[in-house]
């Protein structure tokens, strides 16, 4: 529970030195305290507005910046005040990769594993291919910033040009019908636009589906669906293709599945699968989410060899490790509260390699020191920076077993 704060608009003066994960800036306060300062920047002499304190840190928001960093640049959207989704524009590209990587180093560096340089992305705007949009209280767009109310978004220069003009017109077109927290998806690959829409409370089904087929051929929007989970723009997609290719790089060279027995986990709708089945005929791949099981079938039915299991990654690996099953490699790639849960279970599975990526490096952590306590070394870990002007970073981690050390 959090101290009482002696007035409540009390105020700080410091200086920041870092960046924490979750976006927040770092220093200390007159106390001695950590303070996370919303909106600051390394190297700003900034006052802040207290929001919470306890004896060992407080949080604040920033209020003026005294004397600003070396790190700190002109954002170029206009709404970054307001909108949640790219909380570091105003921080100098260098800086933020500078800060992912402490970030890694932090959370892996007691692991052993060699944790190679940030692979920073080719674009730092204008990169990302899929987006998800949400109409509430009349408004569509993104989350505002440290709030779950929604702001409009008119224009989005973090998304790929064609898609933002297709999702304008969506907006445009639909916005008003889909109803209070209804969704507007849409991805972009190879020039094309998919959207998926999904309707809330009070959507009007009937001009709803006749605006959406009105949509087809507009502004490279190839396909409009209502209501399909199965849909690709539905789905979960890494919304940096460019990098996304460099994460599924280091997968497969970190698998070296040829010819290897290999057990994919949270094996979405196969981003790494299809990597991993041009490598070895002897797979399994495991998914819990319906419509992403659909999509994965789909993509590995001219494949015999590759098993789909259609269940959760505990209950799939339980019944792997009762059926006394064995696998060379095992890739998982966990949500953000990480794999703890199936981590033993997948040391009784006895892989020779296991290659974890993790958007939390954090949890990342503790489930490579559960696997270092069950025979298994961390050798490497590549950072992928796949979403800038953002705290989000991407780790693909290597583990050994130990026994396996010099193979």
């Amino acid at each position: 529970m959090s101290e009482p704060l002696s007035t409540p608009l009390s105020t700080i003066e410091l200086t920041l030195d870092s960046l924490a994960f979750g976006g927040e800036a770092v220093g200390r306060d007159a106390e001695g305290r950590v303070a996370f300062v919303a909106g600051g920047a390394p190297g700003d002499r900034v006052v802040a507005r207290v929001t919470e304190s306890k004896k060992s840190f407080v949080r604040a928001e920033l209020l003026r910046v005294v004397t600003p960093g070396a790190a700190r640049v002109e954002a170029p959207c206009p709404i970054v005040d307001r909108c949640g989704g790219c909380p570091w524009q105003h921080v100098d590209l260098g800086a933020q990769l500078a800060a992912k990587q402490a970030i890694v180093v932090r959370a892996l560096g007691r692991s052993g594993a060699d944790i190679m340089p940030v692979a920073a992305s080719p674009a730092a705007l204008g990169y990302r291919t899929r987006v998800r949009m949400t109409a509430r209280n009349g408004a569509v767009g993104f989350a505002g910033r440290r709030s779950h109310a929604i702001v409009d978004v008119e224009r989005c220069i973090a998304l790929d040009p064609i898609l933002d003009e297709a999702m304008q017109a969506v907006r445009r077109s639909v916005g008003a019908l889909v109803g209070e927290e209804g969704a507007l998806s849409g991805l972009v690959q190879g020039g094309v636009v998919e959207i998926a829409l999904a309707s809330g409370r009070g959507a009007d089904q009937e001009r709803l589906q006749k605006s959406a087929r009105a949509l087809v051929g507009q502004r490279h929007i190839a396909r409009v669906s209502v209501d399909d989970p199965s849909a690709p723009a539905a789905g979960f997609a890494q919304a940096n293709a460019a990098q996304n290719e460099v994460l599924r790089r280091l997968v497969r060279e970190a698998a070296r599945a040829e010819g290897a027995r290999v057990l994919e986990l949270y094996a979405g709708d196969g981003n790494f699968t299809r990597d991993l089945a041009a490598a070895t005929e002897r797979g399994v791949a495991v998914e819990g989410d319906r419509p992403a099981v659909a999509r994965l079938q789909a993509k590995l039915k001219a494949l015999p060899g590759w098993q789909v299991a259609g269940e959760p990654a505990v209950r799939a690996v339980e019944r792997l490790v009762r059926d006394g099953e064995r696998f060379d490699v095992v890739v998982l790639d966990p949500p953000r509260a990480g794999a703890a849960d199936v981590v033993d279970g997948i040391a009784k599975l006895a892989p020779a390699r296991i290659v974890y990526v993790s958007c939390d490096p954090m949890t990342l952590a503790r489930d490579v020191a559960t696997l270092g306590a069950r025979g298994y070394r961390a050798r490497t870990a590549w950072p992928v920076d796949m979403m800038p002007q953002t705290w989000h970073i991407e780790v693909v981690c290597l583990l050994q077993r130990a026994s396996d050390a010099n193979g």
